[in-house]
């Protein structure tokens, strides 16, 4: 099945990290791609949501505090859950926030497409890498998206929780791969 997480409110929630594993104030990183998740506002949590990476999302979601813009989350971010690969094509458009990619590799199938709106940045954690098939990552170089380490504050805030206390440095994750030539991007 799926389900539809429309116009709701997640505030005052915990979340966070356990292990290796990222706990949104919604955890949805089981959810069948199907599941559509909008026009909800997240604030005061200390991570706002997961999602598997087959899951599109646009950017009606809100991460603050509509009342007062300075709440935020504390890791505030789109956490992806990326075991294994995708096979539909599948859209990020959340803006506000960075999406993260963990520890695992996100394969992005060759009959799948990831396409990326403009100013979309994408953050990964040290050993996070994204594989694509040739011509099936798009708009990677569209007006502002980024592909840049967990630790950078600059892009989309502050996503690790963690103030200025660490900051992005060479080699701070796996990297982007073509996989039909075997290069990394």
């Amino acid at each position: 099945g799926s389900a539809t997480v429309d116009h709701c409110t997640f505030a005052y929630n915990v979340g966070g990290k356990t292990g290796c594993c990222f706990y949104g104030a919604l955890d949805a990183h089981g959810a069948p791609s199907t599941t559509t998740i909008t026009n909800n506002v997240f604030y005061a949590n200390d991570l706002p949501l997961t999602i598997p990476a087959t899951i599109s999302l646009d950017d009606s979601n809100v991460f603050t505090n509509p009342a007062d813009a300075l709440v935020g989350n504390k890791m505030n971010g789109v956490f992806l859950e990326t075991d294994g690969e995708f096979t539909a094509a599948i859209t990020w458009a959340e803006t506000e926030v960075a999406f993260v990619v963990n520890d695992n590799d996100l394969w992005v199938d060759v009959a799948a497409s990831l396409t990326l709106a403009d100013d979309v940045v994408v953050k990964f954690l040290p050993d996070g890498t994204l594989l694509y098939d040739g011509t099936n990552l798009l708009n990677h170089d569209g007006t502002g998206v980024a592909f840049t380490s967990f630790k950078d504050d600059t892009q989309k805030g502050d996503t690790n929780g963690d103030g200025a206390i660490t900051t992005p440095a060479d080699n701070d994750w796996g990297g982007i791969y073509n996989n039909s030539d075997a290069v990394s991007d």
